[in-house]
Formats: C-alpha cells, structure tokens, sequence
C-alpha cells in the first residue's frame, strides 16, 4: 500500500525565510534556513527526500517543493542581480547549490562525517559554492 504525502500549507520548509541587508547574506541565510529546517525536523526532511520508496507525492506537496525552490531560484536571482554569482541559468544554479546542500545535510542527519564541526563545515561548503559560482 502507497500513502499520500500532502503537507500543511505552513509546511515548515516554505516558511523558511531568508533575511540580510543584502543578496548575498540572504542567500547565505537560505542556505542555513535549510540546514536549520533539516535538523530541526529529521523526520520530515527524510520523508521529504525518501518518499519514493514509502509514499506517492500528490499534487499539493508537489505544488509546495516547487514553491521552495522558487525561492532559492529568487534568491540565485538576487544574486546575479548584485553581481554576487555569475549570470546563467538561475534554475540551473539553484540546483547546484541545493544539490550540495542536500548531500552535506543528508551525510549529517546519518551520521556520516569526519569532522568534529559539521556546522562549521556546512558553512565553509556554503561559502566555498558561492565563490566557485561568482566566476
């Protein structure tokens, strides 16, 4: 038997809000509103990204991952705009970063690492993307 996963419209990931006095901080602030969503509900995030194999998604959790990553394609935007990251493909962009995002958050939220520090390690991997995507 498949379930159906459909989250509330305040689902915790699409009220995450991105704040700074500029793009980049914003972007930056995204990018640990992410982590911070991730650890604060491991549950969620697991089910968000495993549901394949448990779960359909319907039409309304669908309509809501799309709404979260507009919003880190508003954010890529915002960037190129202040000339923070390269011009490309905003979309393309954002996949990059969330990409990246998601591999540091999933080896963490399993235990996986080497380091002692992986908050810190997740900001040097924020920054470290942000200056490979400035070129």
């Amino acid at each position: 038997m498949r379930c159906r996963w459909t989250p509330t419209p305040r689902s915790p990931l699409t009220t995450c809000s991105a704040s700074g006095p500029n793009a980049r901080a914003r972007l930056v602030s995204a990018c640990g509103a992410y982590r911070t969503f991730a650890l604060d509900h491991p549950e969620h995030y697991q089910l968000m990204f495993d549901h394949k194999r448990v779960i359909a998604m319907s039409p309304q959790a669908y309509a809501r991952a799309e709404l979260a990553f507009a919003e880190l394609v508003t954010r890529v935007q915002d960037a190129q705009g202040a000339e923070i990251l390269a011009r490309g493909v905003a979309v393309d962009i954002a996949q990059q970063i969330w990409s990246a995002l998601h591999g540091a958050v999933s080896f963490e939220l399993n235990g996986i690492s080497f380091s002692d520090d992986s908050e810190s390690v997740y900001n040097d991997i924020v920054q470290t993307m942000l200056r490979g995507l400035s070129d």
